[in-house]
Formats: structure tokens, sequence, C-alpha cells
């Protein structure tokens, strides 16, 4: 099975541990041309521990970093410029 569909069939179990898998296999899935698929995981990994968390937890900073190299990889600068900004503009602690 794609690892995209065992991080989407896990996520239930343990949200916190498959939407920080859920970004890393998003940064590997975009270096293999998978955008769409990689995408959804970044959405789906931010939304789930923003709505857990809050926007302005710390723990969101990780997501947002990955999900900017994903999109630099993929030439979208503007928006990974966004994404990194976000990662910086957490709080240093949460």
């Amino acid at each position: 099975k794609e690892a995209a569909e065992k991080v989407l069939e896990g996520w239930e179990g343990n949200p916190e541990h498959a939407e920080t898998l859920a970004a890393l296999v998003g940064v590997d899935l975009g270096r293999c041309s998978r955008i769409a698929v990689a995408e959804e995981l970044f959405q789906r990994a931010l939304n789930g521990r923003r709505s857990r968390v809050g926007a302005n937890a710390r723990s969101l900073a990780s997501i947002h970093h990955l999900f900017g190299i994903f999109l630099h990889d993929a030439g979208r600068l503007d928006e990974a410029e966004t994404e990194l900004r976000r990662a910086l503009a957490l709080p240093s602690h949460s």
C-alpha cells in the first residue's frame, strides 16, 4: 500500500504522529512529483494540528516549515515564503 494511504488509515488512532508523518511523507511525495497528494497531506496535517492545539501553537511550526520546503521544491516561491514565515512567527513556547 502507498505510504499516503497508510498515514490516512492511522489518523484516528494517533493524530499527532499521523500529522507529523503526513508532513514528512508530503515532502517525499513532492520530490516524486505527486504534488496533489502531497499537498493534501500537508493541508490535512495543518488542519488537524490546528484544530487540536490552536492556531498559534508552536507545534505547528514544523509542519509549516516542511510545507514551505515542499512548496519551494515545487517552484511555488511566494507560497513557500508564506509558510516559512508562518513557522517563524509562531511563539517560541506554547
